[in-house]
């Protein structure tokens, strides 16, 4: 993979939202989270995520109809992509992001688990492996409405 696209992936797979801590599912389980159902991860939109990298910068919208628009930028002088694409939430409650950026010839699939605690939403790649990592959002970062 070259450098262009090694930052363009970084900043993208890293594009969950502007992270605050790390915790586990387990220890967010222990605390009382509580997975977001379908409908509410659905009432989530639009939501806006946002991930500033030492190599790129990441602003996408997950839109209500179910598309993704957004733009990576490149710090290292490889120019910008487009991010355009479509999120589902499936019924056990897992959001799935599936975005192209057709100038970096890349494409990104990634899909998480939201949990809330109190006002804070996390992401987590499983809902059955405790010991799966959870990222925390900054609300005001990520979500807008």
């Amino acid at each position: 993979m070259t450098l262009l696209k090694l930052s363009a992936a970084t900043a993208l797979l890293a594009c969950t939202g502007l992270a605050q801590a790390q915790s586990t599912l387990g220890e967010l389980l222990d605390r009382g989270a509580q997975k977001l159902t379908p409908a509410e991860a659905r009432a989530q939109a639009p939501l806006t995520v946002m991930r500033d990298t030492i190599d790129a910068d990441a602003r996408i919208t997950l839109r209500p109809d179910g598309t993704v628009v957004g733009k990576v930028e490149n710090k290292q002088g490889h120019g910008s992509s487009e991010a355009r694409g479509t999120w589902t939430v499936d019924a056990s409650g897992k959001r799935c992001l599936d975005v192209n950026m057709p100038n970096f010839r890349m494409q990104w699939n990634e899909c998480n688990y939201p949990y809330r605690l109190g006002t804070q939403v996390f992401s987590v790649p499983s809902d059955t492996d405790r010991d799966a990592r959870a990222t925390a959002y900054v609300l005001t970062a990520y979500v807008r409405q």
